[in-house]
């Protein structure tokens, strides 16, 4: 059977469903006890059957859940059902946690690290484009794209240092993504002008998280891959829901800086976002979010 989660502990399954005859005889002219009665050992419409199924779960909680399926006839002699269940494990030893509290669980302890760790900013360097112009010979538009996304690098780090307390950052050139993996992490962070300062350490015992203006990739963001400041694990992978791991981010783009332009389609229903309101956004984001896991 395949199943597919929809949100937190509602799952959609698609399968098939056997129902096995184990006996059928039909009676007529007679009572069952007369041996006048004739016998059709296989008469119409009793047979055993396999049919496609759809149905929805909803997991109430660690040991009861309720399913509704919908069995469609494969063909017109086969029979068409709606199955409503309840489960209940009534075994004192089965614990086993609903979906939605080890998410929420991991979330807390996500939280919790990042407010006592560091965040590493990943800042974009353009490399394969830059080397596109290089490679036929177009060096003033190399130059430009580096000299853009230079810019766009001292604008991202400013907006953290001026709206960003949640926890320290430190910053690193998506060039050097591999040595984070690694925790390798000597000689690669920066200093206010981009340039590597050895003398910035961190130490990778610490609780480390990553964050970039990229894109949601869809998944935890109603299926629609939109562009956002995203924050990732140490291994650069996007955490998930409900920790709030995304700001969306819309820029309008000014003449000459169309590179510069994140968008989020359509756009009109959305006010246009600076760095610093976005950075500042996840930032109270971070704050509530902990303040709210505090108590648990």
């Amino acid at each position: 059977m395949l199943e597919y989660r929809i949100f937190d502990d509602l799952w959609v399954h698609l399968g098939l469903n056997y129902t096995h005859l184990l006996t059928s005889r039909l009676y007529s002219g007679g009572t069952l006890t007369e041996d006048a009665g004739n016998a059709n050992s296989n008469p119409y419409g009793f047979q055993n059957e396999i049919n496609p199924l759809i149905g929805f779960e909803l997991r109430l909680a660690s040991r009861s859940h309720i399913e509704l399926n919908y069995i469609h006839p494969a063909t017109d002699q086969f029979s068409r059902n709606v199955q409503i269940s309840l489960y209940f494990a009534i075994d004192r030893y089965i614990n086993e946690p609903s979906q939605r509290k080890l998410d929420n669980e991991a979330a807390h302890n996500q939280i919790s690290e990042l407010k006592n760790g560091v965040l590493l900013v990943r800042l974009s360097t353009s490399t394969a484009k830059i080397n596109a112009y290089k490679s036929i010979g177009k060096e003033a538009e190399a130059a430009e794209t580096e000299k853009e996304q230079r810019s766009i690098n001292l604008e991202i780090m400013q907006a953290f240092k001026r709206k960003f307390d949640f926890c320290r950052v430190e910053f690193f050139l998506a060039t050097d993504s591999r040595k984070v993996r690694e925790d390798n992490l000597k000689g690669i962070f920066l200093d206010e002008n981009l340039k590597v300062d050895s003398t910035i350490t961190v130490d990778p015992r610490q609780a480390l998280y990553a964050a970039e203006f990229g894109s949601t990739g869809g998944s935890s963001s109603g299926g629609i891959d939109i562009s956002a400041l995203v924050i990732m694990d140490r291994n650069l992978v996007k955490l998930q829901k409900p920790f709030p791991y995304y700001t969306r981010a819309l820029f309008t783009a000014t003449d000459g800086q169309a590179d510069k332009t994140f968008l989020a389609v359509p756009l009109l229903p959305f006010t246009p976002m600076t760095y610093d309101r976005t950075v500042e956004k996840m930032n109270k984001s971070l704050h509530e979010y902990h303040t709210a896991n505090r108590q648990f």
